[in-house]
């Protein structure tokens, strides 16, 4: 199958991106071939992973082939930058010299317009993917409403998280596939972990090590993580991995405290290894903007036998999951430190996280079961 894709990527931060980068791997290693189609280069440098060349194999795995949209554009109207005409002009170049057979575009905007555009040009047929964000910002937006809608109801089919089915069933969806994105095998507690000296020039004692990774923004409560740090003991470190517009802001806040250190964003294929040198995962949020939110870090902590810390306003939202998480309430300090405290000074959560691997790799789904089904889908699509 030659698919094509267009959508956040890898140097892009953020969990959408994570998904996407892993299905095109499992796909990819099934002899499958992948176009990706992305505005990686484009996007601000506080959400850009730095990867270097040597990790050129890990960017593009065998039968996946990156294009990048180029930074700039001509001058027409102030201060309008067109992302989705960028990315359907790319778009139909590649598909002029691949034999491209279905297109899907993940997230909203700027991408499923551009699958959209590039399927009315084209004449090929394409399915749409949303996240969380997109939905409650976009789609629901009165400005975009009835486009997006339309952009949706045009396609192949909208792939779904399970919480938002019945949103697409009132919009009139008929082809509706739940999609639940696995954990790849990669997440585990047996493998390599990161050494942060080597890797950073950090000296820290994994065991008395806490680790953010996300964007930095509002909705993720860094700024009472920080807070309650500030009352842990100064052996303990807290290294903050994202970028994002509040992060000078949070880096002024942790100003004059030497355990706690703020990293540029990591590349996807290397966050099991540092969730593994670490003793906890923080997911500090609040009021995060998206109806039943669910990050994938705590799943993915799990799976690397590392308990993650995870704030009760989420902590809800998955299911027996959360009987391995130590869950605190984000806008108390105490609770938080607390909880931080507990965690640092005591292994039994992290050996029931690695004794239990298997029962929870088992209820995460097997990886490759999840591509085959996304296989099947794509190549539905493509005879319908």
């Amino acid at each position: 199958m030659d698919l094509m894709i267009i959508g956040k990527y890898p140097p892009i931060e953020g969990g959408e991106s994570g998904k996407l980068y892993w299905l095109c791997k499992g796909l990819s290693s099934r002899g499958n071939r992948i176009h990706v189609v992305s505005n990686g280069q484009e996007v601000k440098p506080d959400y850009r992973c730095v990867i270097s060349e040597r990790e050129a194999d890990e960017l593009q795995p065998k039968n996946v082939a990156l294009h990048q949209t180029d930074v700039g554009a001509p001058y027409f109207i102030p201060q309008y930058t067109p992302h989705s005409e960028k990315l359907t002009a790319l778009a139909l170049d590649v598909i002029k010299d691949n034999n491209v057979e279905l297109i899907l575009g993940w997230y909203l905007l700027p991408y499923g317009v551009s699958a959209r555009n590039v399927s009315s040009i084209s004449r090929k047929n394409y399915l749409i993917q949303h996240a969380g964000s997109d939905i409650n910002r976009l789609l629901k937006n009165r400005m975009f409403h009835s486009f997006l809608k339309q952009v949706i109801l045009d396609a192949r089919g909208i792939m779904s998280y399970p919480s938002f089915v019945e949103l697409f069933r009132e919009l009139g969806c008929q082809r509706i596939n739940v999609h639940r994105p696995a954990i790849p095998p990669e997440f585990n507690p047996y493998q390599d972990k990161v050494n942060f000296k080597t890797k950073y020039g950090l000296e820290l004692n994994p065991d008395k090590t806490v680790l953010y990774l996300g964007k930095l923004g509002k909705g993720k409560a860094l700024t009472q993580l920080i807070d309650a740090f500030k009352e842990l003991d100064h052996d303990c470190s807290l290294v903050i991995i994202g970028g994002g517009k509040e992060k000078a802001a949070l880096k002024q806040i942790a100003k004059g405290l030497e355990n706690i250190f703020f990293l540029d964003p990591i590349p996807i294929w290397r966050v099991p290894e540092t969730i593994r040198g670490v003793r906890c995962v923080v997911v500090p949020e609040h009021n995060f903007g998206v109806s039943m939110h669910r990050s994938r870090i705590p799943i993915e902590s799990l799976m690397c036998g590392v308990t993650p810390v995870v704030s009760s306003e989420i902590s809800r939202n998955y299911g027996q999951f959360s009987d391995y998480f130590i869950t605190f309430n984000p806008l108390n300090v105490r609770d938080l430190k607390e909880s931080l405290e507990s965690t640092l000074n005591n292994d039994e959560p992290n050996a029931k996280a690695r004794e239990n691997y298997p029962i929870m790799r088992a209820k995460v789904g097997r990886f490759d079961e999840y591509i085959e089904e996304m296989e099947k889908l794509f190549l539905n699509s493509i005879a319908t």
